[in-house]
C-alpha cells in the first residue's frame, strides 16, 4: 500500500512548476543528483520524463545513500551547463549539494524530493544556500499548516515531544497510518478481517481522507498511485518544522498523464 504522490510524479510537478515560474526553459540543461535504488530510480523516471515532455535536456549523477558529500558530482553538473539541480538524497547530501552549489558561483535553484529535506539542516552551515537555492516538492503539508489534521498533529506533538524538533515528516506518517486505518475500519465494516479481507477493503477506499495533510487518496486500483498531487515549500528556519508553503496541492498536466502501464 503506497500511500501519497510517488517521487516520480513529484519530480514532474516540480520540474512543471519550475517551467511555469520562468525559472527554466525550452532547451536547459538540468541536471540530477540521485540515489541508486528504487528512491531515487523512480524520481529520475520523472525527471527524465518530464525533461522530454518540456524540451529539456537531463543529466544525471547517481550517488550511493553513505556518500556524505556531493560536491564532485555539483562541480561536474556546473560543467555541463545546468540551469537548475534535482536532489532525490539524503538531508546531509542535500546540505552538501546546496553549499557547493553556492560556493562554486553556480546558484542555480535546487528543487529537492520529499525525503531530500530535514529542519535541522537550516542550523548547519548550509543554512544560508538552503533558503537562498532550494525548494521541495512534497507529497504531504508542512508543519505549521492551519489545515485541520496538521494543526492536530502540531498540537498533541508539542503537547508529547516539547523539546523534540517538529518536521512535517511527523504530519505525513500520522496521515498514513491514517489512511492505514481506513482500510481496516472498512474491512471490519464489511466483517473480514482476514488478510484476504483487508486486501478486498483496500480498493473500496476511493477518498481516503487525512484532514488536508495529502491530497485526497483513491485506493481503487491498485497499479495506480493514490493521489499526484504535491505541494511546493521552502526553507524557513523561522517556520514551525522549517519550511514555509509556496503553492497548495495540485497536480501538473504532465503529472495526470503521466502513464502506469499496468494500470486498467
Amino acid at each position: 500500500m503506497v500511500v501519497g504522490t510517488t517521487f516520480d510524479l513529484e519530480m514532474i510537478n516540480g520540474i512543471s512548476w519550475m517551467v511555469d515560474e520562468g525559472m527554466l526553459a525550452k532547451g536547459d540543461t538540468i541536471g540530477h543528483v540521485h540515489l541508486q535504488g528504487e528512491f531515487g530510480e523512480n524520481a529520475l523516471a520523472g525527471s527524465e520524463f518530464a525533461a522530454k515532455e518540456l524540451g529539456l535536456t537531463l543529466v544525471s549523477q547517481a550517488v550511493t545513500p553513505t556518500a556524505p558529500d556531493v560536491t564532485s558530482q555539483v562541480a561536474a553538473l556546473k560543467n555541463q551547463g545546468v540551469k537548475a539541480i534535482l536532489l532525490s538524497t539524503t538531508p546531509g547530501q542535500t546540505a552538501s549539494a546546496a553549499a557547493a552549489d553556492a560556493a562554486t558561483g553556480l546558484n542555480v535553484p535546487l528543487l529537492g524530493s520529499t525525503p531530500s529535506f530535514a529542519p535541522q539542516l537550516m542550523n548547519t552551515a548550509a543554512g544560508p544556500a538552503l533558503a537562498k537555492l532550494y525548494y521541495l516538492v512534497q507529497v504531504f503539508q508542512v508543519f505549521g499548516s492551519e489545515e485541520v489534521g496538521p494543526t492536530k498533529v502540531r498540537e498533541a506533538f508539542a503537547k508529547k515531544y516539547p523539546k523534540e524538533v517538529p518536521s512535517a515528516v511527523v504530519t505525513g506518517a500520522y496521515a498514513m497510518a491514517s489512511a492505514f486505518g481506513s482500510v481496516l475500519e472498512r474491512a471490519c465494516e464489511n466483517g473480514d478481517l482476514t488478510r484476504a479481507g483487508v486486501l478486498e477493503a483496500l480498493p473500496q477506499i476511493t477518498e481516503a481522507d487525512t484532514e488536508g495533510i495529502m491530497a485526497p487518496l483513491d485506493f481503487s486500483d491498485h497499479a495506480l498511485p493514490p493521489s499526484r498531487s504535491s505541494i511546493m515549500a521552502r526553507p524557513d528556519a523561522a517556520a514551525p518544522g522549517g519550511l514555509a508553503l509556496v503553492t497548495e496541492f495540485a497536480a501538473s498536466d504532465l503529472a495526470t498523464s503521466y502513464g502506469f502501464p499496468a494500470a486498467k
